[in-house]
């Protein structure tokens, strides 16, 4: 109960010692009537507490912690399924690009409050808000969200490459006015660097665009920081990743070939005993093709599916008809996929599986006037997905 000497530094914190069961029983009323006067007792000490000073409220929003949660949130709207969360996402990164981007200076801002904007954009605020940007394009196929990682990018490289040195500076040279020195930053530690997403983020944009400048940027970045890395590779943590995606390519449930003509996904599609049932979708950009998994010629390079996981094998594919095409420098028909070619595609198990459902998609793209290099593309269903 309440006492003078308190309970806490002098001072009687109120809690129920019993359960509501209890005390209802000892005072010999009923449950319903002691909870209503409970709730009752409850609302005189709201009512009372509403007078006190309230404690201040951060409700400021910055760009990058925001840019973090768009990248979650959309992840997460395609893994679980749950389209109430791309949509949150869709939302954030609307009002962000509306309020904290100024399209005519390429200028962003950090911290948006009451619809005021305050403080210049940090290299974090744009490598991170690039990367979220490049995440819906992921997830929505929509080119507009591409078109604005880019523009992000193309201002980022603008204010903040290091020309002489490489490597991006953490402020702009407007900024840096009043500082000692102008730092990089560079360390992987509770969030990823500045550095790092933006190595990321170029390197995202090379594979989805086919413009070299951003993987010559990538290169020249892991390059300013490769004594380092070497030194103390536990401070680049997701460096490290963003250079393995960039050398090797990402591995995932969506991946890019053709210069980013190419856009291949995943997903699964059923399941029955140790088979799995997905279905590959393969979206050409306009203009451009691939050889159907029969081409009519041998030197041509066939679109097909394979395993390269220990735990899955591949059982069959249904591949969809093929379109008949001639191009300008050939005179032979050709046995050609354009536009999106759903694959569904069947794979089973000897027991349980331990490994995730990786792919391969061995493609070669195609427009009127050239042939790019035949490309593999693997792909991978997390096991968690594949096993339901």
């Amino acid at each position: 109960g309440v006492t003078e000497a308190g309970n806490f530094e002098g001072k009687n914190i109120l809690f129920l010692s019993e359960l509501p069961e209890d005390r209802a029983f000892a005072a010999e009323v009923s449950l319903e009537s002691y909870l209503d006067k409970l709730s009752a007792d409850v609302e005189k000490l709201r009512a009372s507490r509403e007078l006190r000073p309230k404690p201040y409220l951060d409700d400021k929003v910055i760009t990058a912690w925001n840019a973090m949660m768009i990248t979650t949130l959309a992840q997460a709207g395609s893994i679980l399924e749950e389209s109430r969360f791309l949509d949150a996402a869709i939302t954030a990164a609307e009002h962000l690009w509306m309020h904290a981007w100024d399209p005519n200076e390429k200028h962003l801002f950090r911290i948006l409050r009451d619809g005021k904007l305050s403080e210049s954009g940090k290299l974090r605020d744009y490598a991170y808000l690039s990367q979220s940007m490049l995440t819906l394009y992921d997830e929505t196929g929509d080119e507009l969200w591409l078109k604005r990682s880019q523009s992000l990018v193309d201002s980022m490289v603008e204010k903040f490459w290091d020309r002489q040195q490489g490597g991006f500076f953490s402020v702009t040279e407007n900024d840096a006015a009043d500082l000692i020195a102008r730092h990089k930053d560079r360390f992987d530690e509770s969030l990823p660097s500045g550095n790092s997403v933006a190595a990321s983020s170029l390197s995202k944009l090379y594979r989805r665009t086919g413009q070299h400048i951003y993987a010559r940027l990538a290169d020249q970045l892991f390059q300013t920081f490769a004594a380092e890395i070497v030194q103390i590779p536990t401070s680049y943590g997701y460096t490290l990743k963003a250079l393995q995606d960039h050398r090797d390519g990402s591995i995932g449930p969506l991946e890019f070939a053709g210069s980013g003509s190419v856009r291949v996904s995943v997903r699964v599609a059923g399941r029955s005993d140790n088979r799995i049932q997905t279905i590959v979708e393969v979206t050409l950009a306009d203009g451009w093709h691939v050889q159907s998994n029969q081409p009519l010629a041998d030197n041509l390079i066939a679109t097909k599916i394979s395993s390269v996981s220990e735990d899955w094998q591949f059982e069959n594919a249904t591949y969809p008809p093929a379109d008949e095409a001639y191009l300008s420098f050939q005179t032979d028909p050709l046995s050609v996929w354009s536009g999106t070619v759903q694959i569904p595609v069947e794979f089973k198990t000897a027991g349980e599986p331990d490994s995730a459902l990786q792919l391969n998609l061995q493609l070669q793209a195609c427009n009127d006037e050239l042939c790019l290099l035949p490309e593999n593309v693997q792909l991978e269903l997390p096991l968690g997905l594949v096993t339901g």
